[in-house]
């Protein structure tokens, strides 16, 4: 059927939704972004356990991603805050994540 993967074995069916509902693509991106964030704490050589903060400067609808996302992000990330204003000192990154592009900065708490 239309919109979903099916396969056959040993006579079990399986079917699987591969429509992308809205709710699935807000938390995929959080994950990137989160993936993304992880590197750049990696690249700045921070400690495993060092708080951050996280400055972001995205579009509207990305940034409404992060924000319905808050809690998910700073758990896994350890960011005491996420603030959407630019930051010139700290670590420093641009990535994209699908059409967006997110300007991100970090800094130890």
């Amino acid at each position: 059927p239309e919109g979903q993967a099916v396969v056959e074995d040993a006579g079990v069916v399986v079917a699987v939704e591969t429509e992308l509902s809205e709710a699935l693509i807000s938390e995929g991106t959080a994950r990137d972004f989160i993936r993304n964030v992880q590197n750049m704490r990696k690249d700045a050589e921070f400690d495993v356990s060092d708080r951050i903060r996280i400055f972001v400067e995205v579009d509207e609808a990305p940034k409404n991603m992060i924000l319905e996302h808050q809690e998910y992000i700073a758990n896994e990330t350890l960011a005491e805050e996420i603030s959407f204003t630019r930051s010139d000192d700290g670590f420093q990154a641009e990535f994209k994540i699908g059409k967006s592009t997110f300007n991100v900065g970090i800094k130890r708490y």
